[in-house]
Order: C-alpha cells, then sequence, then structure tokens
C-alpha cells in the first residue's frame, strides 16, 4: 500500500510540476494537456496528493503518514526539479 501511495505521489506532483508556467513543454501528450489545462491538472493533482496522504495514514498511522508524505514531497519535488530538465535536454540531443 505504501508503494502504491508513493506512485500516487509522484504522479501528483508531476502533474503539479507541469502546471507551471517556467516549465518547458514535454513533448509527450500528457504533459501538453496539463499545461493546457492548468485547474484541471491542479485538482487532479491535489487529489492525488491528498489520497496518497490518506493511504499512508491508513498503512502507517496519523503521525507517521503525516511525516512520511511530507518527506516523500519534498523528496520527490527535489528530483523532478533536478531530473525533468535533465531529461528533456538529453532528449533534444
Amino acid at each position: 500500500m505504501i508503494t502504491l501511495a508513493i506512485i500516487i505521489l509522484v504522479m501528483g506532483l508531476f502533474a503539479l510540476y507541469n502546471t507551471s508556467q517556467r516549465a518547458k513543454l514535454g513533448s509527450s501528450d500528457f504533459e501538453k494537456w496539463l499545461q493546457s489545462n492548468p485547474r484541471r491538472s491542479k485538482t487532479l493533482s491535489a487529489a492525488s496528493v491528498l489520497v496518497a496522504l490518506l493511504l499512508l495514514i491508513r498503512a502507517t498511522g496519523f503521525g507517521a503518514g503525516v511525516f512520511y508524505t511530507l518527506v516523500a514531497v519534498m523528496a520527490i519535488l527535489s528530483l523532478l526539479i533536478l531530473l525533468v530538465p535533465l531529461i528533456q535536454m538529453l532528449r533534444e540531443n
């Protein structure tokens, strides 16, 4: 259940990352849809993060679930900010 929550969290945070105006538009149709529909994307990402939070709370308890979610959000966003531009740069070359 924890793995499922982390996957949902990654997808939600990736959707939130792609709603940024500064983020480069990706080549996939999904990334283009995320940037062209920012309101739906933000709603989808908030719902995904909330579902992941609830799954982690159910799996590990309230305090540990909230702490686990905060640590996972920090780690995932750090990786997204570092790796997504690098991957896009490598695709262009």
